[in-house]
């Protein structure tokens, strides 16, 4: 892994742009991986978070790609877990596909 490792949020909901959109303003290098509908949006209006707190940040244009291949390369892959139980072998099958180094559970 790099200095700097490639971070991909896979199946960038509403709980992967969180706490993605968190490691980007930490200065991270992440790419949001989801649907194309999501991509549009933020790609017009970017990426706003915000919690109860009161905080707010906003990012202008977040890496947001609907096409899988993005996941090449990347050095972290988190990964939902609500997702899990639909597939249950995902991580090791991205790891091996991929040659990703680490995959979160």
């Amino acid at each position: 892994m790099s200095d700097t490792p490639r971070i991909v949020v896979a199946g960038a909901g509403a709980i992967g742009c969180y706490v993605g959109g968190h490691l980007i303003a930490a200065g991270r290098n992440v790419t949001f991986l989801g649907r194309s509908r999501i991509a549009g949006d933020i790609a017009v209006h970017g990426l706003t978070l915000t919690d109860f707190i009161g905080d707010k940040t906003r990012l202008d244009h977040p890496r947001f790609k609907p096409d899988p291949a993005c996941i090449a390369g990347a050095d972290i892959l988190p990964r939902n877990r609500t997702r899990r139980r639909a597939d249950p072998n995902g991580a090791s099958l991205v790891r091996e596909r991929f040659r990703i180094a680490y995959v979160t559970q």
